[in-house]
């Protein structure tokens, strides 16, 4: 799935939009685990700090805000009748993809895919 964004024909839009994705579901998760009771095995606090840590939500706060704006601009070329559409519907499926991809990887880890 990810080798397949690499393509040049691979609009920015998109690839960062799922950039974001990955990475912040990746960020929520491992900051869920640092919630208090929430049980978190101590062998794992360690990863959990890494990737579940405000600087690293910053950063993903960040990519979203890139997203979002390259997404709006796409949204704004579309109603003046510039290119747009395109890039819109092909963000939407490929965020969709990570979202499925996310789920059977948390089921799996969990033991119920």
């Amino acid at each position: 799935f990810l080798e397949s964004l690499m393509s040049p024909e691979v609009d920015y839009t998109v690839a960062i939009t799922v950039f974001w994705a990955i990475e912040a579901v990746y960020q929520e998760s491992f900051a869920h685990c640092l919630e208090p009771d929430t049980n978190t095995p101590p062998e794992l606090q360690e990863v959990c700090q890494r990737w579940g840590n405000d600087g690293f939500g910053q950063y993903c706060h960040s990519l979203k805000k890139i997203a979002n704006r390259l997404l709006e601009k796409a949204s704004d070329d579309l109603i003046m009748g510039k290119a747009g559409d395109d890039v819109l519907k092909k963000a939407e499926v490929e965020l969709i993809r990570v979202l499925e991809h996310e789920v059977e990887f948390w089921n799996m880890s969990r033991g119920t895919a």
